[in-house]
């Protein structure tokens, strides 16, 4: 919304289909944004919408190893995420995208900075193709083994 106010050109594509749908096509009405945002639905091949995309966000604020970033990452977008489990695996400090703290106020200017700066996504998308060239079904098994043994290890020290 606020990114909105600040540059008409912006779309927000959500494909997917969950049980926030109702609540999020409703905020965008009352946010009066609802001409912007497109609600795709779940899309059986996503990736002819994520290859048009500009920029793909996470503004999860949990996540399990995520699939669309691991496929983001393939496909050599530009990312935005908040930190949540996993995406440190996948993106490192900021380096093969943009990983801001998991608030509102810092997802906001992670997202503000990339759709202004042509330079800077540019930059993501030849480091996530970079890395999207290093992700094959053993170093994901990998990373996902280190993710859950490093929660279970939290969880043990009560953290």
């Amino acid at each position: 919304h606020r990114l909105k106010q600040e540059r008409d050109n912006l779309e927000l594509w959500i494909l997917g289909d969950g049980v926030q749908r109702d609540e999020l096509q409703r905020m965008a009405e009352e946010l009066q944004i609802a001409s912007s945002v497109r609600f795709l639905g779940f899309q059986t091949n996503p990736y002819p919408y994520m290859q048009k995309a500009d920029l793909l966000v996470c503004s999860s604020n949990y996540e399990g190893f995520s699939t669309v970033i691991t496929e983001g990452l393939i496909l050599g977008m530009p990312i935005v995420t908040t930190e949540c489990s996993g995406m440190r695996e996948l993106l490192g400090e900021s380096e093969y995208g943009c990983v801001t703290k998991n608030n509102d106020e810092a997802f906001y200017q992670g997202v503000k900075r990339m759709t202004e700066d042509e330079e800077l996504r540019l930059h993501y998308a030849e480091k996530a193709l970079q890395k999207g060239k290093t992700i094959s079904g053993e170093s994901l098994l990998m990373q996902t083994e280190h993710l859950l043994t490093s929660i279970y290890s939290d969880r043990r020290s009560g953290v």
